[in-house]
């Protein structure tokens, strides 16, 4: 709050956060198109291991592009530790220093990076 008072005093403005030309939403819509699912089914209760899978993708790609994760459990129907979960996990995963190194989900989030780029302009 006193940074945003500081700023307004001086008359100049934050830089907007890379995240600020899509929004959870668009995000959502676009890994759910991406991996042939409705987003009724990734939206539902149902926890199926595909499911799931496409729900931790777009809580860790949503996580690297900086949105909150309040903003991205709402998109799902979750709670906000579901989306922490999530990124922290695949987080992991992906660390190659790590024994538990994943190379398959490494692949997989490469490409969906790939596909989502000519959707998503920050998604890098």
């Amino acid at each position: 709050m006193a940074s945003l008072i500081k700023e307004r005093r001086r008359n100049t403005r934050r830089k907007p956060e890379e995240a600020a030309v899509t929004t959870p939403r668009a995000l959502f819509d676009a890994v759910c198109d991406v991996m042939g699912l409705s987003k009724p089914d990734v939206m539902g209760k149902c926890q199926n291991a595909q499911l799931t899978k496409v729900r931790a993708i777009y809580s860790y790609l949503g996580r690297e592009l900086r949105f909150t994760c309040t903003a991205l459990a709402n998109e799902m129907n979750r709670d906000h530790s579901t989306v922490l979960f999530h990124h922290k996990t695949y987080t992991n995963y992906l660390d190659e220093s790590k024994p538990w190194f994943r190379e398959d989900l490494r692949d997989d989030i490469l490409s969906i990076k790939r596909r989502l780029s000519t959707r998503l302009i920050n998604c890098k």
